[in-house]
């Protein structure tokens, strides 16, 4: 802006339940998405302190008829 400060900002990055929970046969995608959810963790906490939002979006299985 104009007057020197900035902006809002965050960062969103994906995850997925399998993450949380993991899942069968998928163990390196949960590993990975388990990571995922970690450097998020790590980075809200290391980011907060210059008004960084950081959140992950945890996407899941949606049962249907």
């Amino acid at each position: 802006t104009k007057d020197g400060d900035t902006a809002p900002a965050s960062i969103v990055n994906i995850s997925s339940d399998a993450g949380r929970r993991g899942a069968i046969g998928q163990i390196n995608y949960g590993a990975a998405k388990s990571g995922v959810m970690g450097i998020t963790m790590s980075a809200a906490r290391e980011y907060a302190a210059k008004g960084i939002r950081v959140n992950s979006v945890c996407l899941g299985v949606v049962e249907r008829k």
